[in-house]
């Protein structure tokens, strides 16, 4: 998104509308697009749906250890993704003790899981249910009780954890730069002081 846009949209009002952060979102979600080869090379930016527990701290959690045993069909191209994704835990006063994980994967699609547990204590292999659906930012916000600031914010880590990861490619490039330089150096003059000797 342009600085001018960007500006626009969120000075000319106290309080951003729907239409606003979908627009924010969209124009976010296109700077990621662009950045995702990078994204997918950067060590720690993407991450695997499997990989994300469903309550956060607790790994036990992950999608993964439920797929042992639910009927999952044999075929799931985005389940088996990577991408950006946060997670919404149950709610102390839910009764079904929901949980969600939603994101925007490298597929280029919204996706949202639903992990349906047992018990809010969070017992391991407690899982009734898992779904998983292609979605989009305000079926996510109304479904998940997420905020759009939320999904915008989210994209927005992305971009400064590929700028970190970039910073530290460079300081360690750099770095071994600087060590083939006095490595040339100390063979240039073990080079002309044997001509010299002999």
């Amino acid at each position: 998104m342009s600085e001018d846009v960007f500006l626009d949209t969120v000075l000319r009002t106290e309080h951003l509308t729907e239409r606003d952060w979908l627009e924010l979102i969209k124009q976010r979600q296109q700077t990621v697009l662009e950045l995702m080869p990078d994204m997918a090379w950067a060590n720690g930016v993407l991450t695997r749906l499997v990989d994300v527990p469903c309550i956060p701290g607790q790994e036990a959690h992950s999608p993964r250890r439920a797929l042992a045993s639910l009927p999952w069909p044999e075929s799931f191209p985005v389940f088996k993704g990577r991408g950006l994704f946060l997670c919404r835990p149950p709610r102390r006063s839910e009764d079904d003790c929901t949980s969600y994980i939603v994101g925007f994967t490298e597929n280029r699609t919204w996706l949202a899981v639903c992990v349906y547990l047992r018990k809010c204590e969070g017992k391991p292999d407690q899982f009734d249910e898992v779904k998983q659906e292609i979605s989009t930012p305000s079926h996510i916000v109304e479904m998940a009780k997420v905020s759009y600031g939320d999904l915008w914010f989210l994209l927005g880590q992305a971009i400064e954890d590929l700028a970190k990861r970039r910073r530290e490619e460079l300081e360690l490039l750099n770095a071994l730069a600087e060590r083939v330089k006095m490595e040339s150096r100390i063979i240039v003059a073990i080079e002309t002081d044997h001509k010299v000797t002999r």
